[in-house]
């Protein structure tokens, strides 16, 4: 494997890579992508367009610009469309452009002054209807359109005025980053295998998520994870959050509510996805059913899980995606997997979206012309098991990152093979099993870790101690 050209040592105290795209270029592909729609009022059907230029411009006007109720969608559109010298946010901008540039197609965002509670019946037919929340309020939410659906736009935003004062203008960032990941993500849900009786199981019975939640679909795991990616490296404290939770073994809620056990016998007779019934699949594969939390859910202790059940959890996720990439270059690999995934994905909805990603994240780091068979040919002829790894084999450090946030609770290789439901690459599986795994589990326990530092000795044991500057490593995941 070749050596690093152009490197910089990794730095876990904020995110060390600069953001070398031009501030230019990434406004540009921000005015060009997004486009505003601001309701004053969810039930009248006449809407206010912004125009960036303008605002890019410092020439704005008109009513939204002076309406007393819009100064936090007012900073906000500012923070993303003007100069960072003249109160642009650049670390805003950049994440922006970064996710906006995996489909280079435009995304519509409505913003809502519900202040006052409405009704989904009272917003007219021919309005973008919001999904409202318990509340009467428009409850964040995006989602993706294909060109099939939709030849003119990539996907749609709801945001709501009444969250933003609830929450503050950070909230309001790092929210419409994770949206926009969504309006992003060519994910498509598996219908029949989650709806039971008319009813959808994706996030189990009650159709929510929590961050410290198995959900029964990994696919929407997956899309949650992958959104929550895009927010940490915007807010790295959200990152060190989470992170402290799954280092003092925290719970992992999962929900009892399911259908009926005899709907559970004939799952294979009408389709049904058996982790509908996750919790049950929990409590027979360790013998317990959890502390009760309350009337929904039950409680374990992250690492008193097998990692199959783990792998739910849509943070676990996010966690092993961010400390990948940032060990390798930043964003880059990582928006590369997302926009490679998305292709793959279209073909065959079935596949285990952990398996396919942590594949594609994987090849994306290979030097153009390496395949990770002949990688793993070599690694076999030489049984190496080196003190010391003698080149970067970053294309490992998914795998690496995927057995740490399982709590090294795979004690066997066909275990391990069990986070990816047992689809993935198998060279993969053995480079890192044979090769890599006593070494990290080695150098880096889960119970004592207490260290975001112990993230680096992971990557150390892979060889990699050192980042890429964007352009200067010939790996895959460039020039996309």
């Amino acid at each position: 494997m070749k050596t690093l050209i152009k490197i910089i040592y990794i730095v876990l105290v904020g995110f060390c890579i600069n953001q070398v795209h031009s501030q230019t270029t990434d406004r540009a592909t921000i005015i060009a992508n997004l486009e505003f729609f601001y309701y004053d009022n969810p039930s009248n059907s006449t809407y206010l367009g912004i125009d960036n230029q303008q605002v890019s411009n410092g020439t704005e006007s008109g009513s939204f610009w002076t309406n007393a109720n819009t100064t936090s969608l007012r900073d906000f559109i500012r923070a993303l469309l003007k100069d960072p010298s003249n109160g642009g946010d650049a670390s805003l901008q950049y994440y922006t452009a970064k996710l906006l540039r995996i489909n280079n197609r435009k995304i519509a965002v409505y913003l809502w002054n519900d202040q006052t509670a409405f009704t989904a019946s009272s917003v007219p037919s021919t309005v973008h209807n919001p999904r409202p929340d318990g509340t009467g309020h428009v409850w964040p939410h995006a989602s993706h359109w294909t060109l099939a659906q939709e030849p003119n736009w990539g996907g749609y935003m709801d945001m709501g005025i009444h969250y933003i004062g609830i929450h503050g203008a950070q909230w309001l960032k790092e929210t419409f980053l994770h949206e926009l990941m969504h309006a992003e993500d060519q994910t498509n849900s598996l219908a029949l295998p989650f709806n039971v009786d008319g009813h959808w199981y994706h996030y189990g019975n009650d159709g929510s998520h929590f961050y410290t939640e198995a959900v029964p679909s990994k696919r929407f795991a997956y899309m949650e994870a992958i959104a929550h990616v895009a927010a940490f490296y915007f807010n790295y404290n959200q990152f060190q959050h989470h992170f402290n939770w799954f280092n003092r073994n925290g719970d992992m809620r999962v929900e009892r509510n399911a259908p009926s056990q005899w709907r559970r016998w004939l799952r294979q007779l009408f389709g049904y996805d058996g982790h509908v019934w996750l919790h049950d699949e929990i409590r027979e594969a360790t013998g317990s059913s959890g502390r009760r939390l309350n009337d929904q859910y039950s409680v374990y202790r992250i690492q008193d899980l097998p990692g199959k059940f783990i792998v739910h959890n849509e943070t676990v996720m996010a966690m092993m995606m961010t400390m990948t990439s940032m060990h390798v270059a930043e964003i880059d690999p990582f928006i590369w997997a997302v926009k490679t995934f998305n292709t793959r994905i279209s073909a065959n909805q079935g596949q285990d979206p952990l398996a396919l990603f942590v594949k594609v994240f994987s090849e994306g780091m290979l030097q153009n012309g390496e395949t990770i068979s002949a990688i793993k040919q070599e690694l076999d002829a030489r049984n190496y098991t080196a003190a010391s790894v003698d080149t970067p084999y970053t294309f490992i450090l998914p795998l690496a990152y995927s057995d740490y946030f399982t709590g090294y609770t795979s004690t066997t290789k066909d275990q391990f093979k069990a986070l990816f439901n047992n689809e993935m690459d198998t060279d993969l599986i053995d480079i890192y099993w044979d090769h890599f795994k006593d070494r990290v589990r080695n150098n880096v326990t889960i119970r004592s870790s207490r260290s975001l530092s112990d993230m680096t000795t992971i990557a150390m044991q892979c060889g990699v101690n050192q980042s890429y500057l964007p352009g200067a490593s010939g790996r895959r995941y460039e020039g996309n």
